[in-house]
């Protein structure tokens, strides 16, 4: 008589399939369209209307293309223990993207029919929103750690949850 057969338990990388990189593609395209496109089309428009604005097109282009990139990333791996390095990655490139916006954060509004400048200052609200990029990158630190301790159990929890993949 033969032993029973042990089911053997799912890798923790498995899931990462052409399917699943095709998508993640897809989902980066809408996001370059808002993070680059919409953004540079609308710095390029300012000039026209008396606002000056000291924010590059290659930042936007190169931030924004960096951005797309790591979330796509993050969505391609995410069935695989790659996803918690993947959160942390995504984070620290919003946070470098911001922090580096973080000097140009003025913008300089001419009023028409006058020489009269108004200049704005919105630093502030940047330092603010750095702190979703730091929680982000503890959500990664988390979810690094859950699944060195147990890999299935992350993905236990979202099927009971009703994540799809």
């Amino acid at each position: 008589m033969s032993s029973p057969e042990v089911p053997s338990t799912p890798r923790p990388d498995d899931g990462i399939t052409i399917y699943r990189i095709a998508i993640g593609i897809v989902l980066a395209i809408p996001l370059v369209f808002v993070l680059v496109i919409v953004p540079v089309e609308v710095l390029g428009l300012l000039p026209d209307h008396g606002v000056t604005i000291p924010i590059s097109s290659m930042v936007v282009i190169v931030g924004g293309t960096a951005l797309a990139a790591a979330s796509a990333i993050r969505y391609i791996v995410r069935p695989s223990s790659w996803f918690g390095p993947a959160v942390i990655g995504r984070a620290a490139v919003a946070a470098l993207y911001m922090y580096l916006l973080l000097p140009l954060a003025w913008v300089q509004i001419a009023l028409p029919g006058s020489t009269t400048t108004v200049n704005l200052s919105y630093g502030f609200v940047i330092e603010l929103l750095l702190v979703v990029p730091l929680l982000g990158a503890l959500e990664g630190v988390l979810i690094l750690y859950s699944d060195r301790v147990d890999p299935m159990v992350r993905r236990s929890i979202e099927a009971r949850v009703g994540y799809r993949r």
